[in-house]
């Protein structure tokens, strides 16, 4: 007589049928991937994204304006148009630096003036004038009797330089005016520093950034 005669016996369990045990969990197709790697992987692309774009903000923020361009359409001829430029600075009236763009009505050069006085440090302003019909106007320094004509140059006594100006050049399209290097005015009354001597034309290189306050007296 069989001991087992009265307990069924067990079948061995197909292999292909197992969907997993209380060791080996879910099979792998049922098993969720680990969301890690993926996480982290986009945690880096993130931060190096935020830190390109710091690196580019910081570069704008720490950069002029190297140069600005002027259509025909945004001048008129005979009157200086004022381009600002907030990384200039300001002066004491709290009134920003930057060129003004003179287009002559004849064939004379345009010029790009540094609207800051050389000698008092203060913005000059252009009145315009006319005089016999004509139109014209000088530049006028709010801070001293210092004036100047359309091209930058000094008309006061015991002026020591003309007007600081920049390179303009003429495109198809308008005109350029470039902020990388100052010209600096012709030198007047005996002065030898900080301006260009007879016949001669100094620069000096723009920093990049803001300005010191003392750049351009």
């Amino acid at each position: 007589m069989s001991s087992n005669s009265g307990v069924p016996s067990r079948k061995p369990r197909d292999p292909s049928s197992r969907s997993g045990d209380a060791l080996a969990g879910p099979a792998d197709s049922a098993r969720p991937a680990n969301p890690w790697p993926r996480l982290l992987a986009f945690g880096a692309f993130v931060l190096a994204s935020l830190f390109i774009a710091g690196l580019c903000f910081a570069s704008f923020a720490n950069t002029p304006d190297r140069e600005i361009r002027v259509r025909h359409s945004e001048y008129e001829e005979g009157l200086p148009r004022f381009l600002p430029v907030t990384s200039f600075g300001y002066d004491e009236r709290n009134r920003t630096f930057g060129a003004y763009l003179g287009v002559p009505e004849d064939n004379s050069p345009t010029v790009a003036l540094f609207s800051k006085d050389p000698a008092s440090g203060c913005n000059v302003i252009w009145e315009p004038l006319t005089a016999n019909g004509e139109r014209r106007g000088i530049y006028v320094d709010p801070c001293s009797d210092a004036r100047y004509d359309f091209n930058g140059v000094a008309l006061h006594d015991g002026a020591t330089s003309d007007l600081h100006r920049f390179e303009v050049r003429r495109e198809e399209t308008g005109y350029v005016v470039s902020f990388e290097e100052l010209i600096l005015g012709a030198c007047r009354n005996g002065a030898t520093e900080d301006c260009s001597p007879a016949g001669e034309e100094l620069r000096i290189p723009v920093p990049k950034g803001t300005l010191p306050s003392s750049f351009g007296e």
